[in-house]
């Protein structure tokens, strides 16, 4: 099926929220699409926008209701001037902005100061898979192998060998929602989830795999650990992953 470039839906959410709806389900192209949109509105900010937040398969689109009926030339309350419909009038200005010209890189995610209007993240030039060290050590890596049949180096080699996509990220500060883990790795999650599972773990659920940047409770099944630090609050980004990134695991001893 065919990925849209544009948001096939446009979804009023409450007052001022906007939610762009680009497919029914995650893939690279969809999380592709979204960054690109997310990128053209950074790079050509409309009045009144105030927020971009990207998910699995939309972009939230924060806004401020009478700065963008104020822009379109209407009152949002009728006083004064003919009403108009603030999500509305927050599509049409976003409309105009992702058809006013090309996108200023050609993937869409070039190197440029974003406007005040934030997104959560800044955009990242175009590069190599992002590199994770992982030691395959996990606490599930022999339940995992008796589940899918493979052996622990199986699991090591088909986990490692794909690179994958952040399609999102979410749960908590800096945890990376990959896609799409090999078929044959893919396991539903626990039935009985850990109370504490340790920062860096990797874990698998599903068609995904995603890294703890905290230690927390979890049901994904833990295959390994990286010594990397997914989020820190004192770094510019605090975030080492974002939407868009492809990462590649490399074991480690």
């Amino acid at each position: 099926m065919a990925v849209p470039e544009r948001p096939q839906r446009w979804v009023p959410l409450g007052e001022g929220l906007l939610l762009l709806e680009f497919a029914d389900r995650p893939s690279p192209a969809v999380t592709e699409a979204i960054v690109r949109v997310r990128d053209r509105l950074l790079a050509r900010p409309f009045p009144g926008l105030l927020e971009l937040i990207p998910g699995y398969t939309t972009l939230g689109l924060l806004y401020d209701p009478e700065a963008v009926v104020a822009a379109l030339g209407g009152a949002s309350d009728g006083s004064g001037a003919e009403a108009a419909d603030p999500a509305e009038a927050a599509r049409r200005l976003a409309e105009a902005s992702l058809n006013a010209g090309e996108d200023p890189a050609p993937d869409g995610r070039g190197d440029r100061s974003p406007p005040s209007a934030a997104s959560g993240e800044a955009p990242r030039p175009a590069a190599e898979p992002v590199e994770i060290p992982v030691r395959y050590d996990g606490e599930d890596l022999e339940a995992l192998a008796e589940r899918t049949g493979l052996s622990r180096e199986d699991i090591v080699r088909l986990h490692s060998g794909t690179i994958y996509t952040v399609y999102m990220i979410g749960f908590m500060p800096g945890f990376p929602y990959l896609g799409e883990v090999p078929e044959p790795l893919r396991v539903p999650r626990r039935s009985v989830p850990r109370t504490r599972v340790p920062a860096g773990a990797v874990g698998i659920a599903g068609a995904q795999t995603g890294i703890y940047p905290y230690e927390s409770p979890g049901g994904w099944w833990i295959i390994g650990h990286t010594p990397l630090r997914m989020f820190d609050p004192a770094a510019d980004p605090p975030v080492r992953l974002r939407i868009g990134d492809r990462v590649r695991f490399v074991p480690v001893e």
